[in-house]
């Protein structure tokens, strides 16, 4: 509809007629950028509101919040590191709440460091089997069985859960 002409700076109402959204104005073409800060502002934006109310196609109705537990709010708030500067205060609040959401917390941060350590080990031709706790790898194996094996013996039992594990 838009062709290549993107972004588009719109001046627009929308209108529900018969159950659908319609709208009403003039699409412009302006030659205009988005900066990265902004359009990572409106992306985070647009994924608070489609993960508090889904998408919604009808104005025949209030929305609704979605009924999303604890856990998946905090993960995703937690889902990239610009969410987490955004979010910092929901996550400290929920983080606090249970130790399942204190251990989802830090598996989050260690998936976000496991990132960079992927890339790292894979240029380097390792595989296996890994555990990230925090920004450290702290065990590594050749299947899962011998990585589980490994954990038991070094990390402390309220930690387990803080892992995150990948495979190269």
């Amino acid at each position: 509809m838009f062709g290549s002409h993107t972004p588009i700076l719109m001046g627009i109402v929308l209108l529900p007629f018969k159950e659908k959204i319609t709208y009403e104005g003039i699409f412009m073409s302006y030659n205009i950028h988005f900066g990265g800060g902004i359009r990572k502002s409106m992306n985070l934006e647009v994924g608070e509101a489609i993960q508090k109310y889904g998408v919604i196609s009808s104005l025949n109705s209030t929305p609704e919040q979605k009924s999303n537990s604890d856990e998946e709010m905090l993960r995703f708030y937690m889902a990239s590191k610009s969410s987490i500067d955004r979010y910092w205060k929901e996550i400290n609040a929920l983080k606090g709440k249970s130790e399942n959401l204190e251990a989802v917390h830090h598996q989050e941060i260690a998936r976000h460091s496991a990132r960079a350590i992927k890339k790292s080990i894979k240029n380097n031709g390792v595989r296996g089997y890994f555990a990230v706790l925090g920004d450290s790898i702290v065990a590594s194996a050749s299947n899962n069985r011998k990585l589980d094996n490994n954990l038991s013996e070094i990390i402390p039992k309220d930690k387990i859960n803080w892992i995150y594990r990948f495979r190269i």
